[in-house]
């Protein structure tokens, strides 16, 4: 279902638990995301999700990093085009001038990234990327509650933000991204912040996609968000 050069963190397998989730593999190519600190470490459960795996993040310091140099030089970088995918939750339904992460990557800074997440008021999904002297960001018209499928395609062009299949919105721009670290939960920085409050389910990324598979990797993911 996921293409062979593309990297899936899925909540059905490939993790290390203790209290709670110090390592999660991703499961096409084995590159691990992880959490030294048990107090920052996600906690897992096999039915928090609908009924279904899910790792719970608490929006204070929880998140996964990985920083494995063979994963982040072939990370679409620059202008180069690439996705991020997640099916998440979000629990954090107040707006508030902070923009919170789910999934991306980046090298120093917002000037450098690419990210999923929501923006701060009022509270809708969000895509992000830098430009090397700043960022573009693009937020979505649907209210992020509840589970959703949300999807930040980059190109040379610019990127395009879908939630649930659909797309919400899009900003022209050439993208000038590096990656040092992907994170997930928190925004991609040598320190972590911006923390999501929520439930992952399924964190994706891919080279530019052809035309029919966006539609099949949504729907996949949608009968995952409604079991």
């Amino acid at each position: 279902m996921v293409d062979a050069d593309a990297h899936y963190w899925g909540a059905n397998g490939g993790m290390t638990i203790a209290t709670g989730v110090s390592s999660w593999r991703d499961i096409v190519a084995g590159y691990s995301a992880v959490q030294a600190s048990g107090a920052a470490q996600p906690v897992f459960s096999s039915t928090s999700f609908n009924g279904s795996p899910g790792l719970t993040s608490d929006g204070i310091d929880d998140c996964l990093v990985c920083t494995d140099a063979a994963l982040l030089t072939g990370l679409p970088a620059g202008d180069a085009g690439g996705e991020l995918w997640s099916l998440a939750q979000n629990d954090n339904l107040v707006a508030s001038a902070t923009f919170f992460d789910l999934f991306g990557y980046a090298n120093a800074s917002q000037s450098d990234a690419r990210t999923i997440g929501r923006i701060a008021t009022p509270v809708y999904g969000r895509t992000v990327f830098g430009t090397g002297g700043g960022n573009v960001s693009v937020g979505g018209t649907t209210l992020f509650s509840g589970r959703r499928v949300i999807r930040g395609a980059y190109s040379s062009a610019g990127t395009v933000l879908f939630m649930d299949g659909a797309q919400e919105g899009s900003l022209p721009g050439t993208p000038a991204t590096a990656a040092a670290r992907v994170a997930l939960f928190a925004r991609a920085l040598a320190t972590p912040s911006n923390y999501w409050t929520g439930i992952g389910a399924a964190f994706l990324i891919t080279k530019p996609l052809s035309a029919t598979k966006p539609a099949v990797l949504a729907s996949y993911l949608m009968s995952r968000r409604n079991p």
